[in-house]
């Protein structure tokens, strides 16, 4: 299980416009010389499943390199500013106006992200009160970060764990009570969550102190990221090993949805209508591509609930996840892309053609994903004269390429992927790494397909004696 450290450890709160609640007006009053003449945009997420980004505003900054951004907000809202590939990160809250600077991105980024192609720094802030939200996360990180560095081994120990997260939480409370403000009392008891999940407690203490207790907040970063890693492939074991053969006979059928969700209020820990409709979500979207399970019926049931669903988060959200579906699935053409790899020489899809692809995207700093990457030569000796296999390092550099490839002892063709390329957003790649088999026609054969761990042998070998 992952820690997950965004660029404020993860994007909290997105605003969400209800007719019922007061809008209030916001002023944020932008340098960027760097941008002078250039369009810079405010977005926001649709929703914290999909990611779908969402446009607020977008303005013209000024020959002398200054901008003026007004809208109205309804309540605390992570947003970020964009311009290109160029990120800049922030919260803006109800009643508060904002003076900022466009960080240099000339310099090298300042933090990891989930879209590796993209690069995000922080915004500087001109006269920002030490309570604000912005200045109160940017402390708490710091705090929180080095209580990671010096304490990971222990985590993973029983019972040293337990003593660790209540130290934690004492310190968190205690250097950081002064501030009252709900986001950042939500930002600290999620990020604790996420700690506490990676320790060796049990699953149902969990559930019970910060699922089944709290509030379900689905505008909620923070609270959604948490969410997401605790029911990561909950349902899978119930669908692919057919212990609930009626959820596996509905899902394939797809639908109704009314009858799936009536067979999943039976499972632990979905009692609650809306924890439900999440987990369905998190866990459909994951399925996509999954050997066993027909694609046209999860989106089927991707319209079903964005139709049925009482709950319009959960419309919003099944809306934003079927359209998503619709890119990149079996049968539709590959992105064409130019990459260079590690000997400096361009290599071009339209190059590949004329065999399978077996294509990994990777981080060469990911030391799980090095794992996935040396399970291939295994696949390569048993099946390199049917496919052909590929690994694009994100953000990455020609040397980079050359070193990972020459201390692994890769014999496989390894790609980059610089940053500011588009690569990423051309395959969609939310995280690593991520797999996709492309036929010799150019088309997707498995989108997503499987890890070289996982199922991927059955890919393989039906590639080999079928083609």
């Amino acid at each position: 299980m992952r820690i997950s450290k965004l660029c404020f450890s993860s994007l909290v709160l997105i605003v969400v416009f209800q007719s019922s609640l007061p809008l209030y007006a916001q002023h944020i009053q932008g340098v960027a010389k760097t941008l002078a003449g250039k369009k810079i945009g405010l977005y926001t997420y649709s929703d914290f499943i999909s990611f779908e980004e969402k446009k607020l505003a977008e303005v013209e900054v000024s020959n002398t390199g200054n901008f003026v951004i007004d809208l109205k907000v309804q309540r605390t809202t992570y947003c970020f500013l964009k311009s290109g590939t160029n990120y800049s990160d922030f919260f803006i809250q109800p009643g508060k106006s904002y003076s900022i600077i466009w960080p240099d991105f000339t310099k090298k980024p300042d933090e990891a992200r989930p879209y590796f192609d993209r690069q995000f720094k922080k915004v500087i802030f001109q006269n920002l009160d030490s309570l604000d939200l912005n200045a109160s996360i940017n402390r708490f990180n710091s705090y929180y970060d080095q209580f990671l560095e010096k304490n990971a081994a222990s985590l993973l120990v029983r019972g040293r764990s337990a003593e660790l997260i209540k130290a934690l939480r004492r310190a968190a409370y205690t250097q950081f009570g002064n501030i009252t403000d709900p986001a950042f009392r939500n930002y600290v008891d999620y990020n604790l969550a996420i700690v506490e999940q990676i320790t060796p407690v049990r699953k149902e203490v969990i559930y019970s102190a910060y699922i089944k207790t709290k509030p379900v907040r689905p505008y909620d970063l923070m609270y959604m990221d948490f969410f997401a890693q605790f029911f990561e492939k909950y349902l899978h074991n119930y669908v692919l090993s057919k212990k609930n053969p009626q959820i596996y006979k509905i899902l394939n059928a797809g639908g109704p949805w009314i009858n799936l969700d009536n067979e999943l209020k039976n499972i632990p820990f979905l009692a609650n209508d809306s924890v439900r409709a999440l987990v369905t979500l998190i866990n459909l979207r994951s399925l996509l591509g999954v050997s066993g399970i027909q694609k046209e019926s999860v989106k089927k049931m991707f319209k079903l609930i964005e139709r049925e669903s009482p709950m319009e988060f959960i419309r919003i959200m099944a809306g934003n996840l079927l359209r998503q579906s619709q890119n990149l699935v079996q049968g539709t053409k590959a992105p064409a892309f130019v990459l260079e790899n590690s000997e400096g020489e361009q290599v071009s899809l339209d190059e590949l053609k004329g065999k399978f692809v077996y294509l990994e995207v990777t981080d060469p700093n990911c030391s799980s994903c090095l794992s996935e990457s040396k399970v291939i030569p295994i696949y390569r000796k048993k099946y390199g004269d049917k496919i052909r296999f590929i690994t694009v390092l994100l953000k990455s550099s020609q040397s980079r390429a050359k070193a990972f490839k020459e201390m692994n002892k890769f014999d496989w063709e390894v790609l980059f992927a610089p940053s500011g390329s588009d690569f990423s957003e051309l395959y969609d790649i939310k995280s690593v790494p991520q797999y996709f088999i492309i036929g010799p026609d150019g088309k997707f054969f498995r989108s997503p397909a499987e890890k070289p761990s996982h199922n991927a042998e059955k890919d393989f070998s039906d590639i080999k004696f079928k083609y």
